[in-house]
């Protein structure tokens, strides 16, 4: 792929996220329905991945109940994994733990303000508990978070350590949580760069949920935690062999 074509690409990217950010702050002006917020969410997610000539192959979605509001924990190797998720979730009512630094960005900040998601500053603990309670109260409400229990992008495309959020959610929720395996968008559009790698297909591998009905102590979420560590990891390992 050319320089110009790279260019070309990343700035349709860049125009369709402040359209669907301006558009969805218009929208909202008018009305609060959530339901509208995410029509256009999936709209933007479906439009990213055309730009980016993205073809997704989604396996395991028929194992999901769409009346089922599920804790989805993904493996994170490129800003492509959140429309990437939101096109493969469609169908449900999903929610994310944003940085709350975002919503300095002009415009982009505001349609973060106004959405379904989540705000967390990870710099203040307490803040961070307000947050998982706010998560715990949208779930009631049928919203299925979307979590990267990395906490960040993978620099290697290897899966990281993971972070206790998603857990405690599963804890307190006593919902099913279900591993998913991103492959190949790290090829894409890798971190600490804007180099563009053409690539036609990715893969999204959605594992059996995990059932979780039962009281966990802090070492029941860490036997969670690892169990679907190692379902995802063993995934990636598989399909790079």
């Amino acid at each position: 792929m050319n320089r110009f074509s790279k260019f070309y690409k990343l700035s349709l990217a860049v125009l369709a996220c402040l359209y669907f950010s301006i558009k969805v702050i218009v929208i909202h002006f008018f009305s609060k329905d959530k339901k509208k917020y995410w029509i256009n969410s999936n709209k933007w997610a479906k439009l990213i991945l055309n730009i980016f000539n993205l073809k997704l192959e989604i396996s395991g979605l028929e194992k999901l109940d769409k009346n089922t509001t599920y804790i989805f924990a993904s493996n994170h190797q490129s800003l492509l994994d959140i429309p990437i998720l939101f096109h493969t979730l469609r169908d449900f009512n999903y929610v994310i733990i944003y940085k709350k630094e975002l919503e300095k960005v002009p415009i982009f900040g505001k349609n973060l303000v106004i959405s379904p998601f989540i705000s967390v500053d990870r710099a203040d603990p307490r803040n961070a508990m307000a947050s998982i309670e706010t998560t715990l109260s949208q779930m009631k409400e049928n919203d299925s978070p979307i979590i990267f229990p990395e906490g960040t992008r993978s620099k290697d495309g290897k899966l990281a350590q993971f972070k206790r959020g998603a857990f405690l959610l599963a804890s307190r929720s006593k919902k099913p949580i279900v591993p998913i395996s991103i492959i190949g968008s790290a090829q894409v559009l890798p971190k600490g760069t804007l180099k563009i790698k053409p690539r036609s297909t990715v893969k999204v591998i959605l594992h059996n949920p995990i059932e979780n009905s039962q009281n966990m102590d802090r070492n029941d979420e860490k036997l969670l935690m690892n169990k679907v560590h190692s379902v995802i990891k063993e995934s990636i390992e598989a399909e790079n062999i």
